[in-house]
C-alpha cells in the first residue's frame, strides 16, 4: 500500500513538472515571438520576470544572450553567454564553438581584441580542430596588428583544405601587407595553378610583378585581367601604367587610358585617367591633344591639380615660336640651334651622342682662360618636364666620361624631383628663359657633326 501510494505521488510530481514545463515553454516561445518581431526591449523586462521562477533554465539565458547583444547591452550579453556556457556544461545542448564565438563578438562591439582573442585561444584548446575559431582567431590578430600569428592560424587551416584558394588569397593579402612580396607571389601563382580564371589572383599577380619591375611579366596578367567585366577598369589601368615603365609604347599605352575611359567608376577616376594621358599626349608631342584634354578637365573641375598650370604653360610653349622651332624642328635645324648655345657657353666639342632618336648628349671641353674642364651637356626636345630617371642617366654618364660639370637644357622644364637632385650634384639646369636668351643673342650656326643614324 505505501508503495502504490508512493507511486501515486511521483506520477503526480511528474504530470506537475511537465505541467510547469509547458507553461514556461509556452511563454518562453510567446517572447522569441517579440524578438523576431522586432521587439527586443519589450522582451527583456518579460524575460527578467520569468528568470525569477526558472534561474538556470538554458533556453531562457540564451535567449537572454541574444536580446542583450540587440539592444547593444554587450556586457551583459556577455555576463549571459558565460552562464549559458557553464549550464551547458551539464547539458551539451550547444557547441562550444557556437558560444565562443558570441562571446567574441560581444567582445569586439566594446572594442576588446584581446579579451576576444583570449575567449578563442582558451575554447581552441578543448576543440582544436573547430577551424571557425581559427580563422576568427587569425582576423582578430590582424586587428591588432599581428601578420605572423594571423599567419600561422592560415597555415594550420591550410593543411585541412591545400586547395581553398579563397584561403590562399587571405594569405597572400596578408603576406603582401607585411612586406613579404616574394611569398606573397608564390601563394598567388599557386591560386593560379589551381583556377587559371581566378580574377583577383590576377590582379594580385599583375601589381606584384609590377612592383618588382617586371613588366613584361606584370603585362601577360594585366592583358588576361581586362577580359573580366567587373576587373576591367583597374585592368586597362595597370596594362597602361605597366606600359608606359616600359618605354617606347606610348601608342598603345593611350589606348589603354582610352579604353579605361570607358570603364572609369565615377568622375574622380575619369579626371584621373584623362590627366594621365596628357602626359602621354605630350611626350608625343601631341600639344593640342593635351591642352584640349586638360581643357576639359579644368572645365569639369578647375581646381584639379595643377591643371590650370600646365594649361598656362602649354599654350605659351604653342605659341612660343621659338620654342616650336627647338621641340619639333628637324636634326639639322636642332643642331643649329644647340650651336648657338655652345658658343654662349664656350664649348668646344668632342664627341655627341643622339639620346632615344631625338635628344642630344654632347661631350666637350669648356675653355675659360687658363683653366680647361671636362663637361657635358644634354639638350632635351621633350614638352614633358624633365624628370629625375633622366637626370640620373645623365649623372652616370658624367661618371663614365669622367666629366666635371654638365649641362641639362630643357624647354619644358623639371620636376620638384629632378630639381633636387640636381643641386646635389655638378648639373646645372637650364630652363626655357635662359635657353631662349641663349639662343636669341647668338647667331646659329652649323657646325655641329650629324646625328648618328
Amino acid at each position: 500500500m505505501a508503495l502504490l501510494l508512493v507511486g501515486v505521488v511521483c506520477l503526480f510530481a511528474g504530470i506537475l513538472a511537465v505541467i510547469w514545463n509547458m507553461g514556461f515553454s509556452m511563454r518562453l516561445q510567446k517572447i522569441e515571438a517579440l524578438v523576431r518581431g522586432g521587439a527586443p526591449d519589450a522582451a527583456l523586462p518579460l524575460l527578467r520576470n520569468l528568470e525569477k521562477k526558472h534561474h538556470g533554465k538554458l533556453a531562457l539565458h540564451l535567449l537572454l544572450a541574444r536580446v542583450h547583444a540587440l539592444l547593444a547591452q554587450h556586457r551583459d550579453a556577455i555576463e549571459e553567454w558565460n552562464r549559458v556556457l557553464l549550464i551547458n556544461q551539464h547539458h551539451c545542448e550547444i557547441s562550444q564553438a557556437d558560444i565562443a564565438l558570441a562571446l567574441v563578438e560581444n567582445h569586439l562591439a566594446l572594442g576588446e581584441l584581446r579579451e576576444a582573442q583570449g575567449v578563442l585561444l582558451l575554447t581552441l584548446k578543448s576543440c582544436p580542430g573547430e577551424l571557425r575559431l581559427r580563422e576568427r582567431l587569425a582576423e582578430i590578430y590582424l586587428q591588432r596588428g599581428m601578420p605572423k600569428h594571423a599567419l600561422e592560424c592560415y597555415d594550420i587551416l591550410l593543411k585541412y583544405d591545400p586547395e581553398n584558394n579563397d584561403l590562399l588569397y587571405k594569405i597572400a593579402l596578408v603576406q603582401e601587407r607585411s612586406g613579404d612580396l616574394r611569398a606573397a607571389l608564390i601563394s598567388t601563382l599557386r591560386i593560379l595553378r589551381q583556377d587559371a580564371q581566378n580574377a583577383s589572383a590576377l590582379a594580385m599577380a599583375a601589381n606584384l610583378y609590377s612592383g618588382f619591375a617586371n613588366h613584361r611579366s606584370a603585362e601577360e596578367y594585366w592583358r588576361k585581367l581586362i577580359g573580366y567585366a567587373s576587373h576591367a577598369a583597374e585592368g586597362y589601368k595597370g596594362l597602361a601604367a605597366c606600359l608606359d615603365a616600359q618605354g617606347g609604347r606610348d601608342d598603345e599605352t593611350l589606348a589603354a587610358y582610352s579604353e579605361a575611359l570607358q570603364y572609369a567608376r565615377g568622375e574622380q577616376d575619369r579626371l584621373a585617367i584623362q590627366y594621365a594621358m596628357v602626359s602621354i599626349l605630350i611626350r608625343m608631342e601631341a600639344l593640342r591633344d593635351a591642352l584640349a584634354l586638360l581643357e576639359d578637365i579644368q572645365a569639369r573641375d578647375p581646381g584639379y591639380r595643377d591643371v590650370a598650370y600646365l594649361i598656362d604653360q602649354y599654350r605659351e610653349l604653342a605659341r612660343d615660336e621659338l620654342v616650336a622651332r627647338f621641340t619639333s624642328a628637324d636634326d639639322r635645324e636642332f643642331r643649329r640651334l644647340a650651336g648657338d648655345v655652345l658658343i654662349t657657353l664656350g664649348v668646344s666639342i668632342l664627341r655627341e651622342k643622339p639620346i632615344n632618336s631625338r635628344d642630344l648628349l654632347i661631350h666637350g671641353i669648356l675653355d675659360e682662360g687658363n683653366y680647361r674642364e671636362t663637361v657635358l651637356t644634354y639638350f632635351a626636345r621633350t614638352l614633358s618636364p624633365i624628370t629625375e630617371r633622366t637626370l640620373q642617366e645623365l649623372s652616370d654618364e658624367m661618371r663614365v666620361m669622367r666629366a666635371k660639370r654638365a649641362y641639362m637644357f630643357s624647354m619644358a622644364g623639371y620636376s620638384v624631383r629632378a630639381k633636387n637632385f640636381a643641386a646635389l650634384r655638378a648639373i646645372t639646369l637650364i630652363a626655357r628663359d635662359e635657353l631662349k636668351t641663349m639662343l636669341d643673342d647668338t647667331p646659329a650656326r652649323d657646325f655641329l657633326p650629324a646625328f648618328a643614324s
